[in-house]
């Protein structure tokens, strides 16, 4: 079983010891685990909510107005390089 999986469905699990309900999706580069969190949370659940996440490479809360996905992504190799930053060339 490739890494990235295993290490999705350990942030899986940990949210689901929450009581939240994740979801994996797979992607050819990563993994990405989304959860709805809670609409009041405990701090205490909001800390343990964050910890799974930052198992991730990536991680973020996206709001549209209507809904709230916590996420996380697994890559697959590994997180992407930065872009390299270059001069502009000079006449």
């Amino acid at each position: 079983m490739p890494q990235s999986i295993v290490r999705a469905r350990s942030i899986a699990a940990r949210l689901s010891a929450l009581g939240l309900e994740p979801h994996l999706k797979r992607d050819r580069e990563y993994v990405r685990v989304e959860v709805t969190p809670p609409n009041s949370p405990t701090p205490t659940v909001w800390l343990a909510l964050l910890a799974a996440l930052e198992q991730g490479d990536q991680f973020g809360l996206h709001t549209d107005g209507q809904a709230t996905v916590a996420w996380a992504l697994v890559f697959n190799e590994g997180p992407p390089a930065p872009p390299v930053q270059r001069a502009d060339p000079q006449p």
